[in-house]
């Protein structure tokens, strides 16, 4: 197809990456189980937290939530065919009591005011222009006192201008990355409050590692079983992932991780 065609099949497509992961089985952020355990700690997460899980994805950190902890949740994605995979899982560990799934936008959340104790995103407001319209989407639905949590990419290293231009057309989607100190005033603004922010190099062999234990090792092959079928079958697919996967030494160069996470502010007394 070559990578002019590709990067046309990528803006034609840019749902479809979504759905493709819906497809495998397997959504993926940055920094796996050890992330997901951290944001749960930081937020203060226990059988007693109603939880928001916004960009649930296949509904792994749900199921997580509902079978270790067992608290209440609600995964939402605007992907439709995330949900039918999330809600098949959720059914097969016998957790659909616990975890309920819906369709939606970050940008517009379908819940009323102050509704959730907690509300925790990973690996979604990196792909958006606009960030802190998606924050204060998240604030607003989470109760006053609540926590508020993202496990998001950031920039460690600012790279050139070179490198960004084009960055998304590599990866598929839209790549809005940005620094540790922007994510800290977004969640102030917000109407955050005890903003607390933790930022993390790229460890190849830690995600790897946190990726077995988030899906579970005979999961993992699976996955891995169904992405190469597809690569050999689908050419536009093959374009794809060695147009996304063409410059994976200079992305860890300069993209780490970061936890950020604040507590809504509860209104003053009259």
């Amino acid at each position: 197809m070559g990578k002019q065609k590709a990067r046309a099949y990528h803006a034609q497509t840019r749902l479809s990456v979504f759905d493709l992961q819906a497809e495998l089985g397997m959504t993926k952020h940055m920094g796996g189980q050890q992330a997901t355990e951290e944001l749960v700690e930081l937020c203060y997460i226990d059988e007693t937290t109603s939880v928001l899980d916004v960009g649930c994805g296949v509904g792994l950190t749900a199921r997580y939530l509902a079978e270790e902890i067992g608290c209440e949740v609600v995964g939402m994605d605007i992907s439709s065919r995330m949900i039918v995979r999330a809600e098949e899982y959720a059914s097969k560990a016998g957790v659909s009591d616990h975890v309920h799934f819906r369709t939606g936008d970050i940008q517009d959340l379908p819940f009323e005011d102050d509704r959730f104790d907690v509300v925790i995103v990973e690996s979604v407001v990196s792909l958006l222009d606009e960030k802190q319209k998606a924050i204060r989407e998240c604030v607003r639905v989470a109760r006053p006192g609540g926590y508020v949590g993202f496990n998001e990419s950031v920039w460690i290293k600012l790279p050139p201008q070179e490198y960004l231009e084009g960055l998304s057309d590599k990866a598929g989607v839209h790549v809005g990355v940005t620094t540790p100190e922007v994510w800290k005033q977004m969640l102030s603004d917000a109407g955050l409050k005890d903003v607390a922010a933790r930022t993390y190099e790229p460890d190849v062999r830690s995600e790897l590692r946190n990726t077995i234990r988030r899906i579970g090792f005979g999961d993992l092959l699976r996955v891995w079983g169904r992405a190469f079928r597809l690569y050999r079958q689908d050419p536009a697919y093959r374009d794809f992932v060695q147009e996304a996967l063409s410059e994976p030494k200079e992305m860890l160069e300069y993209m780490g991780r970061g936890m950020f996470v604040g507590k809504k502010s509860r209104p003053l007394a009259i």
